[in-house]
């Protein structure tokens, strides 16, 4: 009698691991594209076509915004691949600078909508080089308010556990692409050494 009910007991507490497992491993995933100016879109397709093949679990949820200026934004909320971003990012000429506190705003009412920010978080973001260097710096503005509003952030401004914020920055010219940043930008972002930075 004793034997069953410990096989019962040692049921429920694996079956408990095991939710407790898939619900933990789950992932959600937030993308801002910025594609203003001339930059190098081929990289930006190519790491997006990498991410979207990496996003293999049908449970994760995903949300992709592709920013353009004063034109309504492309979204891409179903983790498949969108032939319009594709087309945009590759066609798309003279697309105006984003404006940040438009896009914020889209954005925030997306992720409460498709997102819920409170498990494994992902967030990428692609920016030009005039959105980290200028007056109006898209990583305050736009990277830092989302998190602080979704409550990503512990006292300080450190990351919470599980949250991972990737930063890729058009370098504009070739002579610059270091993943070390050991150029003009590194005096700029070095208070940002929390987020991983990758120029292209």
């Amino acid at each position: 009698m004793e034997t069953g009910l410990f096989k019962k007991i040692g049921f429920c507490i694996l079956l408990t691991q095991l939710i407790a497992g898939n619900l933990s491993g789950q992932k959600e995933t937030l993308v801002y594209l910025d594609i203003a100016g001339e930059g190098n879109r081929t990289s930006v397709n190519v790491y997006l076509d990498s991410l979207y093949n990496n996003w293999s679990d049908k449970q994760q949820k995903f949300l992709v915004f592709l920013s353009r200026g004063g034109t309504p934004p492309v979204v891409d909320v179903t983790g498949e691949y969108s032939s319009e971003i594709k087309r945009v990012i590759r066609t798309a000429q003279n697309i105006s600078l984003p404006n940040p506190n438009a896009d914020l705003d889209t954005i925030l009412k997306l992720s409460d909508k498709f997102l819920k920010m409170d498990g494994d978080v992902e967030l990428y973001f692609f920016f030009g080089a005039e959105q980290v260097t200028g007056y109006e710096n898209h990583i305050e503005t736009i990277l830092e308010r989302i998190l602080l509003t979704h409550g990503l952030l512990m006292e300080g401004g450190k990351l919470k556990k599980g949250v991972s914020v990737k930063v890729f920055i058009d370098a504009l010219e070739e002579s610059n692409k270091k993943t070390s940043l050991n150029h003009p930008l590194r005096d700029k972002i070095k208070l940002y050494d929390q987020y991983q930075f990758t120029l292209y």
